[in-house]
């Protein structure tokens, strides 16, 4: 198993010598609540930073919540519920992925579980030994993460309204209180991510039917999967003379999955966008329960075979959604290792666009060696980019880059390297073993315009045509002239649905100790505005500075890009 970035930037918040510095700079400006990161100070401190020993808790984690949802499910409604529950939890992704990153999320459904546990257990039992389990609990899950807490909360209060009788409803107060003084510490921290407001304006605030995505990402965007629960729930709703106690908890189930949604989604609406997956995995138990509910009108044997095709294909859709490539390798350890893999192979370079900080991390650790390879960020801060790839002398590279890396880079790589040999695809980058093509010895200053005292240069158009919106367009000129110059390479797209993107790069940016250099831009065609509408670029050259220079005509050239980017969370297309 490998580190996500999230999961490395709070490894890196670990390092510091004092617990009270933990709290100052780890926690504080964080926006998540302490628990979690004052884990893994102390876990990491004991047992190191290997993977498999850092993710290990939170993986028994995700296991103690699946045994959690059947102890709840068979305590309020039936064995037959509590399997079907509990194999929904055990192999739909939005638990299996969440549970494998050493993030709050696995520890937070756990307490909040646990917490629900020994809410239900002194429902039925009336021990006031179960509420003290409750208060731990709770506080637990309030230290943990803050839609936890929402959702533990809006799941006692719809308790405490329809389930209690007089008597329990005041020992539950008295629990809460007292769950609120184990949780009092934290309340300067809690006070001060309120007073944040939002978590950064890296989300985008959702659209009226995020819902539906919600629901596809639940059940692996398989209808195959989903259609036979929703037969089930039809099922169930069709039948006469329905259990009252049945329906009144089927209630409180939809009622604490969708009130929490709905705060999330009118807060990130109208204040500040902060609902994601994430956010929402707390709300998912409700949604397992509310299902397995339905089975408490089933036989024995109509619920065996439910649970056996849970588990089969649940498992088969999840091996689809190629969970083992997007889950379990990331981008900061598997191409370092395909990199001294390919060594036993080609001549080849390693050209790498991740945080310098989280390599350093992983180098300092003993995780992984980077001292092989070269990292982008140096090479973009000081304009050298195009003087490395010039002097490369190897016969491949392995580039890898993501969403956020200068489109100028790939481009520029691919400009030198122009075998797109294979490409390595994670969740959120890509890995590109390019070689050269030693076939193309056409002279680089082939063609070239005059454009002394010209403002722009000639344009190219290009239509593209992707089925699946699964490729890079990249687009590079040569020229020749002063090497300092006001000059651009300019690229525009409109679509047939009547939108447009701008983009340009200054040739200055581009040279090297060539006479002539090459200047290009790469596009991932699902960052281009409605690209499945069909449209077309334009690409030439404004010398607003009336330069004197020389430069070929603008070239077009379409290759395969990551086809799973961001298919951890969204559908593939196949």
């Amino acid at each position: 198993m490998q580190f996500h970035h999230d999961e490395l930037s709070a490894l890196m918040r670990t390092r510091f010598s004092t617990f009270s510095e933990l709290i100052t700079q780890g926690v504080w400006i964080d926006g998540h609540p302490a628990f979690t990161q004052v884990f893994l100070w102390f876990w990491t401190d004991l047992l190191g930073y290997s993977p498999q020993v850092v993710k290990l808790p939170f993986l028994l984690a995700g296991v103690a919540s699946v045994y959690a949802v059947f102890l709840i499910s068979r305590k309020i409604f039936s064995a037959k519920s509590a399997y079907v529950s509990a194999s929904l939890m055990a192999v739909l992704q939005y638990s299996v992925v969440y549970s494998q990153w050493a993030r709050p999320y696995a520890f937070g459904i756990l307490f909040m579980l646990w917490a629900f546990y020994y809410l239900v257990d002194f429902t039925a039992s009336k021990r006031k030994i179960s509420l003290l389990g409750f208060a731990v609990f709770a506080a637990l899950t309030a230290y943990t993460h803050y839609f936890a807490l929402l959702q533990i909360i809006v799941l006692t209060a719809l308790w405490f309204v329809f389930c209690l009788t007089r008597s329990q409803k005041l020992w539950l107060v008295i629990a809460s209180i007292g769950a609120c003084g184990f949780w009092l510490p934290h309340l300067s921290i809690t006070l001060h991510h309120l007073s944040l407001g939002g978590i950064g304006d890296w989300l985008q605030v959702p659209n009226s039917d995020y819902w539906i995505d919600l629901l596809g990402f639940s059940f692996h965007y398989s209808w195959f999967l989903l259609t036979p629960l929703m037969a089930a729930v039809l099922a169930f709703n069709l039948k006469g003379r329905l259990n009252k106690k049945v329906v009144l908890l089927q209630g409180i189930f939809l009622g604490s999955w969708i009130i929490p949604y709905v705060i999330a989604y009118y807060y990130s609406v109208q204040v500040s966008a902060l609902m994601h997956f994430g956010t929402m995995l707390f709300t998912f138990p409700s949604l397992v329960f509310y299902l397995g509910s339905v089975f408490t009108s089933f036989d024995r044997a109509t619920s065996k075979i439910f649970v056996l095709f849970i588990l089969f294909f649940g498992s088969v859709t999840l091996v689809d959604r190629s969970h083992y490539q997007l889950n379990v390798k990331t981008e900061f350890q598997d191409p370092i290792h395909l990199f001294n893999s390919l060594k036993q192979e080609y001549d080849v370079s390693g050209l790498f666009d991740l945080r310098s900080d989280a390599v350093l991390f992983l180098e300092k650790n003993g995780i992984e060696s980077f001292e092989e390879v070269q990292l982008l960020e140096p090479l973009i801060d000081n304009n050298g980019l195009a003087q490395y790839v010039n002097d490369l002398t190897s016969d491949a590279v392995l580039f890898v880059n993501h969403a956020g890396t200068p489109k100028e880079a790939l481009a520029q790589v691919v400009g030198r390297y122009s075998l797109v040999q294979k490409v390595y695809c994670y969740q959120s980058a890509t890995a590109y073993l390019l070689l050269k093509d030693t076939s193309d010895d056409s002279p680089k200053n082939e063609s070239m315009m005059n454009l002394i005292g010209k403002e722009y240069g000639e344009a190219v158009n290009y239509f593209p045509t992707d089925s699946l919106n699964q490729s890079n367009v990249v687009v590079s000129v040569d020229w020749e002239g002063e090497r300092y110059n006001d000059a651009k390479l300019v690229v525009e797209w409109k679509s047939n649905a009547g939108t447009s993107l701008w983009q340009s790069t200054a040739l200055s940016s581009y040279t090297s100790t060539d006479s002539v250099y090459h200047a290009a831009m790469a596009f991932d065609v699902r960052d281009v505005p409605d690209f499945e509408h069909g449209g077309k670029f334009t690409a030439y050259i404004w010398n607003n500075g009336l330069d004197s220079m020389h430069c070929s005509e603008a070239k077009f050239r379409q290759f395969t890009c990551n086809e799973l980017r961001y298919g951890l969370f969204e559908r593939i297309k196949k």
